[in-house]
């Protein structure tokens, strides 16, 4: 195999894949985007700033997977908060990932290597790794405080792995895959999918003895419940509550799964849309209903007998409903639920790059044809594609879920190529109808409509609240009035146009759109909470009190709301009462400094120091 001055190819490979990314992360440093604003990037953040003071748990079963946020905390605890930093760190993962697709890639088209070998030992490897550097979305994701670039790199690592030992995890081998699975699993759980794929490869492999075959699969899953340990000690022994990861998988799954469900993770009106606020509005729903305290395990199994009841009295519509997802994972169309990409692309952040739809248009293709006439890796790489795809079916899509198998079908991908261009040389015309074919059949699922209009109000909405955090107030408005003409009744896009009219100074307008915002959601917290923090600047201390206590009533665990009743009772003189609010929110966020600031100074005022 050929060498750049002695250097090996994949090495040559990575450094590109990694220059290209380290572009993209000085123009991200260079953006107003560096710290995270809002949605499940805030929510990790807020996690991993709770472990850092020393909270590692609240005493219940983890609700939401814990890996990252602790991840988060051990990197603030060395190098701060520096998201820059951290951006770095995942782009030098996404460059590991980008050598995986190479040397993957490279194993796939071994049968076609014949005469042919610097281009499918080398090149077309390389366009594959290229392509995965160049993938916007995968850009996006690395940039930001999320998981993604970790499990990725974790999930094609193995196969690789799997790839190099021909599928035979034996020994201290399958211990340590496994202990790795596991750690990575409190990440993100959906690299479970690759178990009984290796599972099954170690069991059909045929020099080992059966005997050694079976006890690495014993020791593959010995290995993984290791690595899972610190969530379900946690849970069972320390939480009394019978989860071995997390608790949120029954809301999940009622997320994908219900009467108004379309495949994208659409919520029902009950719950709110940012991820903790969904998370508490969860357990706030199930304990009214039960009437009763629950523990995390019994507010998952809630969710998950609704979403079971759903399925039972709609089979049909179910059905359908799968199928649905299935054409969603496949579809060009783009569900980007944090609408990261619109609005780093928007700001000058993301280069213009592979999409989803252009990678999967050869992709699906090459992956039939893999399966039919491919090596033991081409298999091993299309078998971890569909264990991926499978596991997501039974809840819904999103740009971010779908990402993991992008590298996986920008191997088959090249694979596609290959296999069509020795078609055509071969004049093989079986094979060239056949490359034919798959293709046809892959543009027609891949390029199906999609209703459009979701997309655009998503993105009109969130690139409008980013234009609004910026600043740009004219921006702002076209998009934002355009979100509202397309959905009317959206009670977010009301409350963020009502966040306008305050930059823009028409308090009156700003106040009729919190208003208006409540009619539509009652449960609206944050505009309530406006409302009385212009009751509250206008000298109406009953009215604001009246207004945080509709948010609190209903909220309970909302810490803002607490902390804005403290001002408000603060401005009456009523200082002691101020103390307890603000001494509840810092119960419920002690990660917030602001909260501690003004508990300290009403310490101090009432002379309550202890």
């Amino acid at each position: 195999m050929s060498k750049v001055s002695g250097i090996p190819p994949w090495a040559v490979v990575g450094l590109v894949c990694f220059c290209i990314r380290l572009w993209v992360v000085m123009r991200f440093t260079a953006s107003p985007f560096l710290i995270p604003q809002d949605g499940d990037m805030l929510f990790y953040h807020r996690w991993a700033l709770r472990v850092l003071g020393g909270v590692f748990s609240d005493g219940s079963a983890f609700y939401g997977l814990p890996g990252y946020p602790f991840l988060l905390a051990a990197f603030y605890k060395v190098l701060g908060t520096d998201f820059g930093l951290l951006a770095l760190l995942q782009t030098g993962l996404e460059t590991v990932t980008g050598v995986f697709v190479f040397l993957l890639a490279r194993e796939t088209m071994a049968p076609f290597s014949a005469g042919e070998e610097r281009m499918t030992r080398v090149i077309l490897p390389a366009l594959a790794a290229l392509g995965w550097a160049c993938h916007t979305p995968a850009q996006a994701m690395s940039l930001i405080g999320m998981p993604t670039s970790w499990i990725v790199c974790a999930f094609w690592g193995v196969v690789w792995w799997a790839v190099r030992r021909r599928g035979s995890f034996t020994g201290l081998v399958a211990l340590v895959c496994g202990l790795g699975i596991g750690l990575c699993t409190m990440m993100v759980a959906t690299i479970l999918a690759l178990v009984p794929l290796l599972a099954a490869t170690t069991l059909w492999s045929g020099p080992v003895a059966l005997r050694a075959r079976m006890a690495g699969v014993a020791l593959l899953l010995a290995g993984l419940v290791a690595g899972t340990a610190p969530c379900w000690i946690h849970n069972f022994f320390y939480a009394k509550d019978p989860v071995l990861l997390s608790a949120h998988s029954g809301l999940n799954f009622y997320v994908g799964n219900h009467a108004l469900a379309n495949g994208y993770p659409r919520l029902p009106p009950e719950l709110r849309g940012t991820q903790d606020s969904m998370l508490r509005d969860s357990v706030r729903i199930a304990v009214r209903e039960s009437g009763r305290p629950l523990k995390k395990s019994e507010v998952s199994a809630f969710w998950k007998a609704r979403a079971d009841a759903w399925v039972g009295a709609n089979r049909g519509a179910w059905f359908r409903l799968s199928l649905l997802k299935l054409g969603n994972f496949w579809n060009a169309f783009r569900y980007d639920d944090l609408s990261i990409l619109t609005v780093l692309r928007e700001n000058g952040v993301l280069p213009p790059g592979l999409s989803f739809a252009a990678i999967a248009l050869l992709g699906l293709p090459g992956l039939g044809l893999a399966l039919w006439c491919g090596n033991f890796a081409g298999r091993m790489v299309c078998l971890a594609v569909m264990a991926h795809m499978a596991v997501l079916l039974p809840v819904f899509v999103t740009e971010r879920y779908r990402l993991p198998v992008v590298p996986g079908l920008l191997v088959l991908s090249v694979f596609f190529v290959a296999f069509a261009a020795q078609s055509v040389l071969r004049r093989d015309r079986l094979r060239m109808g056949a490359a034919v074919v798959v293709l046809a059949l892959g543009a027609v699922v891949i390029f199906q409509p999609r209703d459009s209009g979701l997309l655009a109000t998503h993105d009109l909405y969130n690139s409008g609240r980013a234009a609004l955090a910026l600043g740009k107030l004219d921006a702002a408005e076209i998009k934002l009035t355009g979100a509202a003409e397309k959905a009317p009744g959206n009670a977010e896009i009301q409350f963020s146009l009502g966040n306008l009219r305050l930059e823009q100074g028409r308090r009156q307008d700003a106040k009729s759109q919190y208003r208006k915002t409540v009619e539509l959601d009652p449960l609206h917290d944050r505009a309530w909470n406006n409302l009385a923090v212009l009751a509250m600047e206008e000298g109406r201390l009953d009215l604001a009190r009246q207004f945080i206590a509709n948010t609190i009533a209903l909220f309970p665990d909302d810490a803002k709301s607490h902390y804005l009743l403290a001002l408000i009772l603060e401005k009456m003189d009523r200082s002691a009462e101020a103390l307890q609010a603000v001494g509840e929110a810092v119960r419920l966020e002690p990660e917030q400094p602001v909260f501690r600031e003004k508990k300290e100074a009403l310490e101090k005022r009432t002379g309550d120091g202890g």
